[in-house]
């Protein structure tokens, strides 16, 4: 705010704890009537910390205090340094719903649109940290969320063959995939799910049964008929 001179900045600034600086007094007029009318309205949102606050340190924190406990949290690093390489240098307050699009339109250039799908839902876990647990009020809301996400691939629609199966197992190397592969055929388990499978997950007698109950601490319990491997 320029120096006037007059109670009424001085007194705006007081109440608000904002300052901004103008070229011209009228334009500083028009803001301060803007605020005061905001402030007046009840609908008044401090802009300071969002405006002085670049994406990249929120970005930090976030990989400090809520990564750790999330599960994809390998998936999510990449997807971090992603987003950190656009939009690290961006103050929060300057992220708006444009740039986000652009970076969808860019992004869906070099990958698919199911990879662009999760990069902004973490940018809007990021920003939702930011508002919701660190106190970081966003004027304009979450850009995020005024951005159309990317239509999603159709799903697979056959099983993969035998034959596909047994070539990829003639050119592989590794002396466990082929048992590996058939646990994920017949149980349609999750990468995930499968490197933390062990034996104490699997009901040895009831695997001359119909059902066998494989639980892999994922939340996910299912069965599944093991007897003809």
């Amino acid at each position: 705010m320029i120096a006037s001179g007059t109670s009424r900045f001085a007194n705006l600034a007081t109440r608000c704890k904002k300052t901004k600086t103008f070229t011209t007094r009228s334009d500083a007029e028009k803001w301060a009537t803007i605020i005061e009318s905001e402030m007046e309205r009840g609908v008044f949102v401090s802009r300071t910390e969002a405006e002085g606050t670049p994406l990249s340190e929120v970005i930090d924190r976030y990989r400090r205090e809520v990564l750790p406990s999330k599960r994809g949290a390998a998936s999510d690093e990449s997807r971090l340094k992603t987003l950190d390489a656009h939009f690290g240098v961006y103050k929060l307050a300057s992220i708006t719903s444009t740039s986000v699009a652009k970076f969808r339109d860019e992004r869906l250039k070099a990958v698919g649109p199911q990879s662009v799908i999760h990069e902004i839902n973490l940018l809007n876990r990021v920003l939702k940290a930011a508002t919701m647990d660190w106190g970081i009020a966003l004027p304009g809301g979450l850009p995020t969320a005024q951005v159309r996400k990317p239509t999603k691939p159709r799903g697979r629609d056959r099983r993969v063959s035998q034959d596909e199966l047994n070539a990829i197992l003639e050119h592989s190397e590794s002396a466990e995939l082929a048992t590996i592969i058939a646990l994920a055929v017949e149980t349609a388990m999750r990468r995930g799910e499968l490197a933390a499978l062990t034996w104490a997950n699997i009901d040895l007698k009831k695997c001359i049964g119909k059902q066998n109950l494989l639980d892999t601490n994922f939340r996910r319990h299912f069965s599944a008929d093991l007897r003809r491997r």
